[in-house]
């Protein structure tokens, strides 16, 4: 249709051309992204666990264990506690008791638990509901000295009794030597005072029973 025939232009009657249809391009078809998969996480690593070098024993009553074998360490402390199936009760600070990790008792005998000493200046002889919490023998320290009891000599085989030692026990302290004196109302040898000041007592007579208090603590050898 919309053809003009001729009779009909002559009369002006010519229907109005039809347009075509027209059509649309085609859409372009949607397109999907490819689905991404995250790069496979790497499996969380744990570390191996350390072996203990050496190994713990619970000492005798009121007593602390032997210079340089005290538990230092609070986490082993409380370690020591789980596997033994004693309460852990947390940190004290006491010159009367152990130095480091200990264990406690009732009068009884019954524990009471075990506690971690954080005092480094404590007695030989501790309260006596106490038990140190000790390295055994054949621990081998990675230190060549080690503060005595507080206020008191070193063991007369384990003074340090020479100035450059004194000055070596020092270093390894992260301290300095301040010089000689000669008394016998500090320790024998090498000695740290409560100002942390260390000097060398040429005056090597250690004995046992002195106390110094806040005067010294004797430098030993291990």
């Amino acid at each position: 249709m919309g053809e003009c025939l001729q009779g009909e232009a002559a009369k002006g009657v010519c229907p109005p051309p039809t347009t075509a249809p027209t059509t649309s391009a085609p859409t372009t078809a949607p397109t999907t992204s490819a689905p991404t998969t995250s790069a496979p996480t790497t499996a969380p690593t744990t570390s191996a666990p350390i072996a203990a070098i050496y190994d713990l024993y619970i000492g005798a009553p009121g007593l602390n264990c032997d210079t340089g074998y005290d538990l230092e360490d609070e986490n082993a402390c409380e370690t020591f506690a789980g596997d033994n199936d004693i309460d852990f009760k947390g940190n004290t600070a006491s010159s009367d008791r152990p130095k480091g990790c200990y264990a406690q008792h009732t009068k009884a005998g019954a524990r009471v638990g075990v506690y971690f000493n954080t005092a480094t200046a404590t007695k030989r002889n501790v309260w006596g509901r106490t038990r140190a919490i000790c390295k055994t023998k054949d621990f081998a320290p990675d230190f060549n000295y080690v503060k005595a009891f507080g206020g008191r000599n070193c063991a007369s085989d384990k003074v340090t009794t020479s100035s450059f030692k004194c000055a070596e026990a020092a270093a390894e302290m992260g301290l300095a030597l301040r010089g000689e004196i000669k008394s016998m109302k500090r320790p024998a040898g090498c000695y740290v005072d409560s100002r942390n000041k260390v000097y060398f007592n040429t005056r090597l007579v250690a004995y046992q029973g002195g106390r110094y208090g806040r005067r010294g603590t004797g430098i030993c050898s291990v």
